[in-house]
């Protein structure tokens, strides 16, 4: 959930390293910007949609399109950029343990299909280890770093007009946030 995200972001930026925070808060913005914009493309039912005896079991959560999850792409691409960032193989082994039993639970509350949830965990790790190979060759030069932060942003902004998702608008605002 997004205030997960925002309290563990916060902590690592003001108490625990700045990169680190950075990299965690542009990998993670990225992630979820794209995958709402994935998802309005795609227009994919979610399961309690397509049939009448899977019981959505937590509503709240299932928000806009089904195709990919959201839930898992988010952390996915968080807990394997924390893995990378850290390297240490221990970090791999938790995020692939956490990402796992995130596809699983949404499977369980009949949000999401199988393919949904895989489809989320390949794009989230993608996108960590493409921002970690990206952060790597460009961490000491901040000025190169803002200008690809800026065109992120800008990259995205047709979104607001375009898309009507409560659940892109939390992503953007998060990679925007980062941003400013």
């Amino acid at each position: 959930e997004e205030y997960f995200y925002i309290a563990v972001l916060g902590f690592i930026y003001w108490i625990v390293n700045k990169r680190f925070g950075d990299f965690l808060a542009i990998t993670l913005g990225f992630s979820l910007t794209l995958n709402n914009v994935i998802k309005d493309f795609i227009e994919a039912n979610r399961p309690f949609e397509d049939y009448n005896d899977i019981e959505n079991k937590r509503p709240e959560t299932a928000t806009g399109h089904s195709m990919p999850s959201g839930h898992v792409q988010g952390s996915s691409s968080f807990f394997t950029a924390i893995a990378l960032y850290l390297k240490k193989h221990i970090y791999l082994v938790i995020a692939i343990t956490l990402t796992v039993f995130m596809m699983l639970s949404r499977m369980y509350l009949g949000v999401h299909y199988l393919k949904d949830v895989i489809v989320g965990a390949v794009i989230g790790i993608a996108i960590a280890v493409a921002a970690h190979i990206f952060f790597q060759k460009y961490h000491n030069k901040p000025k190169q770093l803002h200008i690809v932060y800026i065109i992120l942003v800008l990259m995205f902004l047709p979104g607001f007009f375009i898309i009507a998702s409560n659940d892109f608008f939390k992503g953007y605002g998060i990679l925007a946030g980062v941003v400013c």
